[in-house]
């Protein structure tokens, strides 16, 4: 019961926002399959990706949508990983017209494995992910914004 109304109570942005978000993910896994391992990265880097400073004043919409990319993660059709993830916020920062968003790997030991992940930042804040989570993370890569859209 209060699932639905708080699904009665989200504005008119927030429903677009998460049906776009829902679709940057599908778009996103899909673009991830159908590439080796690594190369998506790759591709950033080669193509240079946004080289733009990121805007301050569009920060209160950058976690907007990195807002709704985490709850269509969450509560979609489907559980996307958090390389899946920064790719869609990035993808539709920029299709915002909000360029400078960074996409950072990070990497933590995990037992005996090692633990990677993927997050956003956007004006030198975390967007769409917890602060505490990325702390954990020794940072591997950085990259600026996709190059080309998935």
């Amino acid at each position: 019961m209060h699932a639905a109304r708080k699904l009665l109570s989200v504005s008119r942005r927030e429903w677009r926002d998460l049906l776009v978000a829902q679709w940057a993910l599908w778009r996103a896994e899909w673009s991830m399959k159908r590439r080796p391992t690594g190369a998506l990265l790759a591709e950033w880097r080669a193509g240079g990706g946004t080289t733009a400073q990121a805007d301050p004043a569009a920060l209160p919409r950058a976690r907007e949508i990195g807002n709704a990319v985490r709850r269509a993660a969450l509560y979609g059709i489907t559980r996307p990983k958090c390389l899946a993830r920064s790719l869609a916020i990035s993808t539709m920062l920029e299709r915002e017209g909000i360029d400078g968003a960074i996409v950072r790997i990070g990497v933590r030991p995990d037992d005996a494995r090692i633990a990677a992940h993927a997050w956003v930042e956007y004006s030198g804040e975390i967007v769409g992910d917890s602060h505490a989570h990325v702390r954990s993370f020794q940072l591997l890569a950085t990259a600026n914004g996709p190059s080309k859209r998935p």
